[in-house]
């Protein structure tokens, strides 16, 4: 199956570089994402040149996630890297999905590595970096801090909320719709979060350039440097404390796993996090606004997890990867329970 789509990409490729002696030597599955299937290719351009280690994203039929598309990731690809952030550069792009079996891009290789924090080794190398401080966890918040700062009006093709209120009202909406695919709108955990949100939006809020998967494996790290920001397919414009609340979830720090890291990426304290980020950023967060953000983030990854499970049961999507997911839900739950039961909760009036 490789080596077929290595010969199509071949024939793409010579075809936009107009080389009749372009080679694919390498070309071999990378990761299987809920939406994106990715490889690593190695590009020979003449018989005596060098290798050019290349990835290749190809979006899936039926994906996950249900309102992304490589257009749009190729488009926010080309902003951020014209504005130096650390994001892999397109290099081709198509829409026709006769060759690789969807829209697929062909992007720069960015050095570093990703963790996985179910990887006791991976979540120990982590905890060597928060032992002796060193500088990973800043250049973490330096870098969703660039994210974050990016000007919006560079990016008018993507979805956006509007300003203040309705910034949370917008989110809200998103993890219904979410809830809806997933058909599992009137579960017990899913309806008290959704009761509570509505509850407690906060009276305010800002509009930024959002992730909205913001977390270690969606990072490449070379010693104590963020070289890359990887899988944008659901970045929107709505409110930047999605993205720490998000990085924030207990199940992305290895919960699931004994033992977990307690840690934010496992590398910093939460209240560590937020001032750093405050710091850079000159915006105050409260504990109640924070506190509605981590119930609503860790909502939407329940849904997308649920979404992933019930299109398995469906046959919609036949990775095992969705079969497992159906184990992280009951954490997935705990950790929202836990969050409407925090004294935080309860100070807002939960």
């Amino acid at each position: 199956m490789t080596d077929d789509l290595a010969r199509k990409l071949e024939a793409f490729l010579a075809r936009q570089d107009e080389r009749a002696d372009l080679a694919v030597t390498e070309f071999r599955e990378l990761v299987a994402g809920w939406s994106r299937q990715t490889y690593l290719a190695a590009i020979r351009r003449a018989p005596d040149a060098a290798l050019q280690r290349v990835v290749v994203q190809v979006e899936k039929a039926g994906g996950v996630i249900a309102d992304s598309s490589m257009a749009r990731d190729v488009q926010v690809l080309r902003v951020l890297s014209a504005a130096g952030l650390p994001v892999a550069r397109p290099l081709w792009a198509s829409d026709d999905a006769s060759i690789l079996g969807g829209p697929f891009m062909v992007a720069q290789l960015l050095p570093g590595r990703s963790f996985d924090m179910s990887d006791a080794a991976q979540r120990e190398t982590l905890r060597s970096h928060a032992q002796r401080d060193s500088g990973l966890g800043a250049a973490i918040v330096d870098a969703l801090a660039a994210v974050h700062s990016t000007p919006v009006e560079h990016l008018p093709f993507l979805p956006s909320a509007e300003l203040g209120r309705a910034t949370a009202q917008y989110e809200i909406d998103r993890c219904r719709r979410l809830a809806q695919l997933a058909r599992v709108e009137h579960e017990p955990v899913v309806a008290l979060a959704f009761h509570w949100l509505e509850r407690h939006r906060p009276a305010s809020g800002t509009l930024a350039l959002v992730h909205g998967d913001f977390h270690m494996r969606n990072l490449l790290i070379d010693g104590e440097r963020v070289t890359g920001i990887v899988d944008w397919e659901v970045t929107r414009i709505s409110e930047p404390l999605f993205d720490l609340a998000y990085m924030s979830i207990p199940y992305l720090g290895g919960k699931f796993f004994t033992p977990g890291a307690e840690l934010v990426a496992g590398v910093l304290p939460q209240d560590r996090l937020l001032a750093e980020y405050q710091g850079r950023t000159g915006r105050r967060i409260g504990e109640a606004d924070f506190h509605f953000w981590r119930v609503l983030a860790t909502l939407s990854l329940l849904l997308v997890v649920s979404k992933g499970v019930s299109d398995f049961e469906a046959g919609t999507l036949t990775s095992a990867r969705n079969a497992w997911a159906r184990f992280s839900e009951p954490v997935l739950h705990e950790d929202i329970l836990n969050l409407l039961t925090m004294p935080a909760a309860r100070h807002a009036g939960a």
